[in-house]
Parts: structure tokens; sequence; C-alpha cells
């Protein structure tokens, strides 16, 4: 039986998301999202919330606004925003 996995990098998702520190901000913050009560945006039953937003991002499920102000916010694929910001 041969299992077919999708992995992707760390690299690859930093590029996706504009950067490693952008990466990593967008991990904790939906992290902390999941860990409140919101609801995965990808249907998989997988136990760790890490793997669960590294394929939310994967699949640009979400993303972050930058501001001007150096503050990140979370914006998700049915937001307006996240397709001007993409």
């Amino acid at each position: 039986m041969i299992l077919e996995t999708n992995v992707v990098s760390m690299d690859d998702l930093a590029v996706k998301v504009g950067g490693m520190f952008a990466l990593v901000c967008l991990i904790n913050m939906r992290t902390r999202d999941i860990k409140r009560g919101a609801r995965p945006l990808v249907n998989e039953s997988l136990k760790n919330i890490k793997d669960v937003v590294l394929k939310e991002i994967s699949e640009g499920k979400i993303s972050l606004k930058a501001s001007d102000a150096g503050d990140y916010e979370l914006l998700y694929e049915d937001d307006d925003q996240f397709f001007l910001e993409s």
C-alpha cells in the first residue's frame, strides 16, 4: 500500500506568504485562533494544529496583510481584501 503525501517545505511556504517572518506570524496567529475555537478551513482530520495551519497556508486559505505600522492582520480566502492583497 502506497500512501501519497503532499509535503510542502517551509521555504516554499515562506516564499508564498512573503518571507519567513510573515510565515511564522501567520502560523502563530492562526494557531491561536484555532486554539480559541475557530474551525479549520481544510477538511482534514489532522491531530496537530500546526499541520492543519500549514495545510491551510499551502492551499491558499489564509494570508497576511501588513500595515504601514508593521502590524499584521489575518485574512481568510472569503475576505474581499484577500484577493486584493495576494
